[in-house]
């Protein structure tokens, strides 16, 4: 039994989730009861109320030595801290409601001690394992960071994706298209993705994926024609592959939320590395929030504090560009968290594009990096939106 299952503190109404709170019971009264717990006992109480697979993921943290052990204290350690939180917050929202607020908001204040475990705190000796680790696997690598077969040039310039990249651009020039196209040829190379999307919908990305796999148009896809449906439910069948491949819409999006479905996936595919994507940040959950650039801010941080956690987790957040162009949409910390700060731009101006149309052609600029050199000029791409695909071009952009 993880440590902390039994505590007070912990109780149903933490859990958010409805099959959360059964299985969580259903423990309860199994050891209430001094019956054994595992899988297959708790699977058989629930009357298959509950997906076996959501019991795996909760329910095995009763299981010594299990991953889902790590996962559940790592849950319940989360939910504890969250409670915590708010409660004081209650407090201080209670306080400040009374004119001479400000002794009462200094008690409470000086009673909050975050837990140890919230510092961060650790000796250089019990990092070094890790480190070691860090380094070997950098070394045995030609690059630093995962490798692009669709985009060489790219991943060379950036010596690997990695860390957080920040890809800003107008509207309509092709960055959702770039995100997946970068996360499905990672995906390819066995490395799980976590898409978050709040921009295109599931279905549309599915039918630009499938685009692009198998080379044929929407209308192909979406013809009745004899043709059409034999292309497309081979490229279906090839879609099945993607098992490590998640694309999550969830409006109750929080930076414990990302983590636990981080950690979900990881532990699905059996892999520590990791790959992220927002899209995007402007459509992020902002409840409550009235400031949509503080509102930003907020989840950059939080972006930050997940990778600065783990260093096999590599984030791409795609952003507006604003339109005068320049920065990324309510930029505040935008162009300073990412670890490289990327502008995809049109070849043309809003004049040509009005007048002539779009030729396909993409300027990708490297704007900020952190340990690389700038580079003088962009990267020519061209963009083929008839297969939702992007090719590097030779030749000066």
């Amino acid at each position: 039994m993880v440590e902390g299952f039994e505590s007070e503190k912990l109780h149903e109404g933490l859990f958010s989730c409805p099959h959360n709170r059964l299985i969580f019971r259903k423990i309860r009264e199994l050891r209430a009861g001094s019956r054994p717990v595992d899988f297959v006992i708790l699977n058989d109480s629930l009357s298959s109320e509950v997906p076996a697979v959501e019991i795996s993921t909760l329910g095995d943290g009763v299981i010594k030595g299990s991953f889902g052990e790590a996962y559940f204290r790592d849950y319940v350690d989360q939910l504890l801290r969250i409670e915590k939180e708010r409660r004081v917050k209650a407090r201080i929202d209670d306080a400040i409601r009374r004119p001479d607020f400000l002794p009462d908001l200094k008690r409470i204040l000086a009673d909050y001690e975050p837990d140890a475990q919230d510092t961060g705190a650790a000796s250089i000796a019990a990092l070094i394992p890790g480190f070691r680790s860090y380094i070997e696997t950098r070394r045995g690598s030609k690059l630093w960071g995962h490798d692009l077969k669709s985009l060489p040039d790219l991943a060379r310039i950036l010596n690997g994706i990695r860390e957080i990249i920040v890809l800003a651009a107008k509207a309509k020039t092709g960055k959702s298209t770039l995100a997946l196209q970068i996360a499905s040829d990672l995906h390819g190379q066995g490395i799980p993705v976590v898409y978050f999307d709040f921009e295109n919908g599931p279905y549309n990305l599915l039918a630009r994926e499938l685009c692009r796999r198998e080379q044929i148009s929407l209308g192909d896809i979406f013809s009745s024609e004899i043709h059409g449906v034999g292309y497309t439910e081979n490229g279906i069948r090839s879609l099945a592959e993607y098992q490590n491949f998640s694309i999550i819409m969830d409006r109750r999006l929080s930076v414990e939320r990302v983590q636990a479905y981080i950690k979900k996936a990881k532990s699905a595919a059996g892999r520590s590395s990791i790959f992220m994507v927002i899209d995007s940040l402007q459509k992020l959950p902002m409840e409550n929030l009235k400031e949509r650039r503080a509102a930003v801010d907020l989840w950059l941080r939080g972006f930050e504090a997940l990778k600065a956690e783990d260093p096999d987790l590599s984030i791409l957040l795609v952003s507006e560009l604003s339109r005068e162009g320049g920065k990324p949409k309510e930029s505040g910390d935008i162009e300073y968290t990412g670890h490289f700060l990327l502008e995809l731009q049109t070849n043309r101006t809003e004049e040509e594009l009005a007048e002539r149309g779009d030729d396909g052609i993409r300027k990708l600029f490297i704007k900020s990096a952190r340990d690389i050199p700038i580079p003088a000029g962009p990267l020519k791409l061209e963009a083929d939106f008839r297969y939702w695909r992007f090719t590097e071009m030779e030749g000066p952009a």
